[in-house]
């Protein structure tokens, strides 16, 4: 939510890159700290030991967690193109821009209706800024 309000009024690509790196830095720390909690209560030895530092290289040298987050960045940037999008130009929007349904113009006719009021102005100002409504 915080990206949300931050960067409404950046370009799409500079908060998709802020929002993707925050996203991996979370992930690499909670990785750190799961590793370092975890490895010491698997082998029942110090973090020191020969066979926890064997498995500490093992657990940050395997290639599935990195597999895991390369998908999930892509998720996020996703996602996060798709929350930009949705705030800019309304809710459902996102999959008409991506099929190109705004790159073809067409004519439309429309109707719009000016009214003017005789003493709108002083009506207004008696009824105030509350707004009655009726059930």
């Amino acid at each position: 939510m915080v990206f949300h309000v931050k960067y409404q009024d950046k370009p799409y690509l500079y908060t998709i890159i802020s929002v993707s790196v925050a996203f991996i830095l979370i992930v690499i720390f909670i990785t750190l700290v799961m590793g370092l909690i975890l490895i010491p209560i698997e082998t029942n030895a110090s973090l020191f030991d020969p066979a926890s530092r064997e498995a500490i290289v093992n657990f940050f040298s395997d290639v599935a967690p990195l597999k895991a987050g390369v998908a999930w960045i892509l998720v996020v940037a996703t996602t996060q193109l798709s929350v930009q999008v949705s705030q800019k130009f309304g809710r459902g929007n996102f999959w008409n821009l991506l099929i190109g349904k705004y790159q073809n113009t067409r004519e439309e006719t429309r109707t719009f209706m000016f009214l003017d009021l005789n003493a709108s102005t002083s009506i207004a100002e008696k009824l105030g800024d509350s707004i009655t409504t009726y059930s």
